[in-house]
């Protein structure tokens, strides 16, 4: 049996998004903290002596040509390096697509990783980021891990000190957001009302209380707009906790002090979601060799 190499792509979360305008380029500056939560995904990969890049995945409704962003990663280092070989991909998919969760960015630069090794690349992480910024916005965060802040339309990352230990409450409901139509209904009055130099400052101080208080995000009343049940759920959570959507939706998020575990499962039931108990992930992503069962 082959052997192949394994990481891990894990999911994040917006512990503070706000979009400051429209670009003239079609895309929106933002100014955001991303927080890597240890929900993952699992990409292993071996090398081929042909020039294909080829992914299979354990969901169906995950698309395994170019659209998928860990293939469109592996072709764009590809050609920017100039290597013959080719690789193979094995997905196991475990963060819910149009959640808000970044999975498709987190599998794109774990691709990205994995490539670099088995090809004996060795290009630096700043190399790897300048393509990955080429594949999507978030896909430098994803480079870095951890918690950052995220500008420009995303790419612009600034590692924030780690060490606060957050745990969390995640809620993903049964169904997805477009990033694409929620960013589409943003309005100018919505632009760069929301500052975050408190949030900044509650983080820097370690003040856990305020820095929930400070937490935003843009797109709230925006998923609303484009989903009824989006609407029901941020009402059914009304006074039961501070929770925040997360990117563009659907996944809500609260800090995770408030609920035990038997009252995480009864709120996701109340909730009509699935209720995951996660905690910020700052660790390296190692990549590491084996046969992985689940994966493929």
């Amino acid at each position: 049996m082959v052997d192949y190499f394994y990481t891990r792509a894990c999911a994040k979360i917006n512990l503070f998004l706000e979009v400051q305008g429209r670009r003239g380029d079609g895309y929106h500056d933002i100014v955001s903290v991303f927080q890597e939560i240890d929900l993952s995904d699992t990409l292993a990969a071996r090398v081929l002596d042909e020039p294909l890049v080829v992914l299979s995945c354990d969901d169906p409704a995950i698309p395994v040509d170019e659209r998928n962003l860990a293939v469109k990663a592996v072709l764009a280092l590809r050609e920017k390096t100039g290597v013959r070989h080719g690789l193979e991909l094995k997905l196991s998919k475990r963060i819910p697509v149009g959640a808000g969760l970044g999975g498709g960015s987190a599998d794109a630069a774990a691709s990205l990783r994995l490539a670099n090794q088995l090809w004996g690349l060795n290009l630096s992480r700043e190399e790897l980021v300048a393509i990955g910024a080429g594949i999507g916005s978030d896909v430098p965060f994803f480079l870095w891990g951890g918690a950052c802040l995220c500008e420009g339309r995303g790419e612009i990352v600034t590692p924030l000190a780690q060490g606060l230990g957050l745990e969390f409450l995640l809620l993903l409901p049964p169904w997805g957001i477009s990033t694409a139509e929620a960013y589409s209904r943003l309005r100018r009055e919505d632009f760069g009302a929301r500052k975050i130099d408190r949030f900044l400052s509650a983080w820097s101080r370690g003040d856990r209380r305020e820095l929930v208080a400070e937490s935003f995000n843009r797109f709230e009343k925006i998923a609303e707009e484009i989903e009824l049940r989006q609407k029901i759920l941020h009402e059914k959570l009304s006074g039961k906790g501070c929770f925040r959507l997360s990117g563009s939706g659907s996944a809500v998020w609260c800090v995770m002090h408030d609920y035990d575990g038997n009252a995480a499962s009864e709120l996701g039931r109340i909730a009509g979601c699935v209720a995951v108990g996660t905690k910020a992930f700052s660790e390296a992503k190692r990549i590491e060799q084996g046969n992985r069962e689940g994966v493929g």
